[in-house]
């Protein structure tokens, strides 16, 4: 094979660490926008205007319950992983895994907040999709991902993409009902994004309904410290 046939080959590899980002990239900036959203007191007349002003308006158009309520649940860990393990651990147990691909680690932030993240695509050729709260991985969908947060080494986060899988997430909240009880708060907006929340005393589950910007909506679900 020449040099030009060598710089025209597509290493698989590559591939997939590009969609991975991409995903990542999407994800936080969507999630960022819902988080801000539950933490604003207004209602249905409080909008949040995106900085494009030829983007329309995404407000809370129906809400319930107490986002700092807690309920008696016991809430099953992702991969039977504890929070507060160590990085390493987390990262060697994962490694043993044979549904995802090496992991991603960003390493320290540089403010200094010790926060760090480490981020997996799941192998489509995988036996078994994993599931995760009631729901399996799309292992075809290469913007699919699972993430860990740390803080200070420790974990703090799990954050699954599960893919496009938005016609599932009013059953995939039912069979999570059906485990942990009535949901602490439940948020609707007016671009039909959706987060049901459940805290416990000990953690909590955030399940989000969230326009993918590819003609559909992912359903993502984070288990994390109780903050």
């Amino acid at each position: 094979m020449n040099n030009e046939q060598q710089k025209n080959k597509t290493n698989p590899t590559d591939k997939n660490k590009q969609y991975l980002i991409i995903a990542i990239i999407t994800t936080v900036i969507c999630v960022f926008a819902i988080i801000l959203l539950m933490k604003l007191k207004g209602t249905d007349e409080t909008p949040v205007t995106n900085s494009n002003t030829n983007a329309p308006q995404i407000s809370v158009v129906s809400q319930s319950g107490d986002y700092t309520a807690t309920i008696d649940a016991d809430i099953a860990a992702v991969r039977k992983l504890r929070l507060g393990m160590k990085k390493s651990k987390v990262m060697n147990m994962e490694k043993k895994m044979k549904d995802t691909n090496d992991g991603s680690d960003s390493g320290d932030a540089s403010d200094g907040s010790g926060i760090s993240f480490v981020s997996y695509s799941f192998v489509d050729t995988a036996k078994k999709a994993p599931e995760f709260f009631g729901a399996q991985v799309i292992l075809s969908d290469p913007h699919a991902n699972l993430t860990y947060e740390f803080k200070n080494d420790k974990l703090a986060e799990i954050r699954i993409n599960f893919g496009t899988l938005g016609d599932s997430y009013d059953s995939i909240v039912e069979k999570n009902k059906a485990a942990y009880g009535e949901p602490s708060h439940v948020r609707e907006y007016s671009n039909g994004n959706k987060s049901t929340f459940w805290r416990t005393k000990d953690c909590m589950l955030t399940l989000y309904l969230q326009d993918n910007m590819r003609g559909g909506y992912d359903v993502l679900a984070y288990y994390s410290d109780v903050q």
